[in-house]
């Protein structure tokens, strides 16, 4: 195989990896901001009424009610009705940059009761961080215990004064997505799937909510059903004893932490939204985490990660430049053989890898850095688009979140917002200068066009990332100049 078709291969991988995300992850996102403009530009609504049935169930709009108790610690503040949890605030992280408000969950979690197809209207009452509810013979108590920082139980029990009846009620839960984030109601089974996506299911384990940093997960021991067609709208196991039963709800509501998300239940690990390079996403997490402490800003700590990256890799980089400029200085003998030989591909083959051969050359170590580099991009890529350390970091002068793509300034052309941005722009230039102080080796006029306009399909494809991934891609690209011009005079 020659230099060029190991290079157009190596490049046509990136760009198949690179088009794979723009389309499943960046330009979704992108849509889904602009439906959420579209919404927060309209009239408040009110919550629609639920009208799915399930048999002999009438499903009402649930009531509003007051908030009755709350549970604050350096983490949460949550605050619990007689009908679920009315609002979950998540302390540590604010709504929008330098906000004093909180990131919330609002109303994410009704818990109503029926009994013999109708929904049991109790009366309640607070005593401490219990809950007491009343109805007929049956008195029931809810009681609140925490997990860990962001994941809590709600124990419920119901008590029969009755020596007639027996408790045989069932619990029924009504998710709602939060008011400040877009986000999908999830399933999480051996990975994550919207609920919209799947039919047919029954007995769920761990559903909610789960947006890009942040999720609520709720967890019943036996499962629930959903009812009908409804989509948030879910059927517990009956409650069932004599004099006594019980059941408990365990809760996960803040941000998507592998640490944490693992506590709760390692089936809801998977929400961290690393993917299959999730350790390599993690290690970098953890590196920019604790070179921060000493930068004191995630900019610096990602340029810091990158330097470093490249010196961990420059043995193989010296190794691709001195592979490329072997190449190039037989390149005039290659082309005789092809010449040579343009009518038997098999002996033309031969000819070349006894070229290879003689002159101790890997034709393939050329390309191994570019290879190594992409499992690093993807997952570097992974952790700036779901670490919540790196929610509303800011760098300096206009980029202000390095999670979200930066923008100078904006054209409005026929109602359509254009964004301008820098750094796109410095990452093409970086790439064409290594483009053209790399070795060429071949002579293909068609390769080299392809060659040189990389850089710019590049700009196009990484146009709308992260603009902490475009600092890392710009910097990795500027001391991969340097390295490249010292080994080119050391092997002079």
């Amino acid at each position: 195989m020659g230099a060029p078709a190991r290079l157009l291969i190596a490049t046509a991988i990136s760009l198949i990896l690179l088009l794979i995300y723009d389309r499943l992850v960046i330009k979704p996102r992108i849509q889904n901001k602009i439906q959420n403009k579209v919404q927060e530009n309209k009239a408040p609504e009110e919550k629609t009424e639920i009208k799915e049935e399930y048999n002999l169930i009438d499903i009402q709009q649930p009531i509003k009610t007051k908030a009755y108790t709350s549970l604050e610690d350096p983490y949460q503040r949550i605050t619990f009705s007689n009908n679920g949890i009315k609002k979950i605030e998540l302390l540590k992280f604010s709504l929008q940059p330098n906000s004093p408000e909180r990131y919330f969950f609002d109303s994410p979690l009704d818990i109503f009761f029926i009994s013999n197809g109708k929904i049991i209207n109790f009366s309640s009452e607070v005593s401490g961080n219990s809950i007491y509810f009343y109805y007929d013979n049956i008195t029931g108590t809810v009681s609140i215990e925490k997990n860990s920082n962001y994941s809590f139980t709600l124990l419920y029990q119901f008590f029969n004064s009755s020596t007639i009846n027996f408790i045989d009620i069932t619990p029924l839960f009504i998710i709602r997505k939060s008011v400040v984030e877009d986000s999908n109601f999830v399933v999480i089974s051996s990975k994550v799937e919207k609920l919209k996506d799947i039919k047919n299911i029954q007995n769920i384990n761990f559903i909610g909510e789960d947006s890009r940093y942040f999720s609520f997960i709720f967890h019943v021991p036996g499962g629930v059903s959903p009812i009908g067609s409804s989509q948030n709208v879910f059927r517990g196991q009956k409650l069932s004893g004599e004099r006594y039963a019980n059941f408990y709800i365990k809760i996960f509501s803040g941000p998507k932490i592998p640490e944490e998300l693992s506590n709760f239940s390692p089936s809801t690990e998977a929400l961290a939204g690393y993917g299959f390079l999730g350790p390599i996403s993690e290690l970098l997490i953890f590196l920019l985490n604790q070179t921060d402490k000493l930068a004191k800003n995630m900019g610096l700590s990602i340029i810091i990660i990158s330097i470093l990256i490249r010196l961990i890799f420059f043995p193989l980089s010296a190794i691709s430049f001195k592979s490329f400029k072997k190449i190039k200085e037989i390149q005039p003998e290659i082309e005789k053989i092809k010449e040579k030989y343009k009518d038997d591909k098999e002996r033309m083959s031969r000819e070349i890898f006894e070229i290879y051969r003689r002159e101790k050359i890997n034709p393939f170590s050329g390309c191994l850095p570019l290879l190594i580099q992409i499992p690093i991009f993807i997952a570097l890529y992974n952790a700036l688009m779901h670490s919540v350390e790196l929610r509303h970091a800011p760098f300096f002068l206009w980029i202000k979140d390095l999670s979200e793509p930066e923008s100078i300034f904006h054209l409005s052309i026929f109602g359509n917002n254009i964004h301008i941005r820098l750094l796109p722009i410095l990452m093409g230039l970086s790439f064409f200068v290594q483009q053209i102080i790399t070795p060429q080796t071949y002579q293909d006029r068609t390769m080299q066009i392809i060659n040189y306009l990389t850089p710019l399909i590049f700009v196009f494809i990484l146009w709308n990332v992260p603009s902490g991934l475009q600092i890392y891609w710009i910097t990795t690209n500027i001391f991969g100049i340097l390295q490249q011009l010292f080994v080119m005079k050391f092997y002079k």
